[in-house]
Formats: structure tokens, sequence, C-alpha cells
């Protein structure tokens, strides 16, 4: 489990440069952020969301504006928001997961400038998502969300790994 956390904490950085330079090659820009949010708050363990969100929230600090605690925040508390609803609803819901990857991309965006703008006082800095792009997540979103979670390290920090 030492391996999984440490190949985490060096893979999280190269995730957010990669989501960094592809962003502006694709037709839709899927927020890899968002799909990480995804999957942390439909399928991660509870014990492991403090270090995931920590990594999540340094690869987003070395890639994009802000501090950590920024990000920790901007992620974390969408992720918080939903979290407990997992266990209301069925997580192999097509419905479900399309409505939790809208909430994400409507809630990090909002969450990070209202935080931006207490912090550092920036008000503009955030782009929000169009009908298009929130559509674009709610189609795009859990199939990337599945793809990582099936890959190390998150594989190991899903509920139900051994």
């Amino acid at each position: 489990m030492i391996v999984a956390w440490i190949v985490w904490f060096f893979l999280a950085p190269h995730l957010f440069w990669l989501d960094r330079v592809v962003s502006g090659t694709i037709v839709a820009p899927l927020d890899i952020g968002l799909g990480l949010a995804f999957v942390f708050a439909l399928f991660a363990r509870a014990s492991a969301l403090p270090g995931l969100l920590l990594g999540a929230a340094v690869g987003r600090a070395l890639a994009f504006d802000g501090a950590i605690a920024l990000h920790f925040l901007a992620i974390g508390l969408p992720v918080a928001g939903l979290f407990p609803l997992r266990g209301v609803f069925f997580r192999g819901s097509v419905f479900w997961q399309g409505a939790a990857a809208v909430f994400l991309a409507l809630a990090v965006p909002r969450v990070a400038q209202f935080f931006a703008r207490i912090t550092v006082g920036a008000t503009d800095a955030i782009d929000f998502p169009s009908a298009f792009g929130l559509f674009c997540s709610a189609i795009l979103v859990p199939p990337l969300a599945w793809c990582l979670r099936q890959l190390p390290p998150l594989r190991s920090f899903v509920e139900g790994a051994s």
C-alpha cells in the first residue's frame, strides 16, 4: 500500500500537467480534476480520501495558479457534498453518475472562485462551464473515471480493492 501512495504522489502532478497540455487540443476538454473528484466522491475508500485529495491538490497547484489549500478545498468540498449521497443512490446508475458529474462541473469552479476571491482577490480567473460543457461532462466524465479507477495507483484506493 505504501508503494501505491508513493506512486500517487508522483503521478498526480503529471496528470494535471498532461491535462494542461492537452486541454487546448481536443474538442471538448476534459478536466482531470473533475474526473478525479468524481472517482473520489463515488468510489474511493473514506480512509484514503484525505491523502488522495492532498495529492490532487498538490498536482493541481503545480499546474495551475493558486495555493495547495485553495485546490484542496476546491476539490474537497464538492466531494464532501457528494460523499454521503453514495449510500443513497446506486453508483452504477447512468443517471446518477451523469448528475454527479454535472454537479462537480458546476461546484468545483465556483468553490475555487470563492476561495480565490477570499485569499487572493481574483474574481475572473476561473472559467465556468457552458451548457455544452456540462453536457460533455455528463457524457464523458463517467468513462474517464472508469479508466482512472482501473489503473494503478487509484485501483488500490477504490472500495472493494484488497
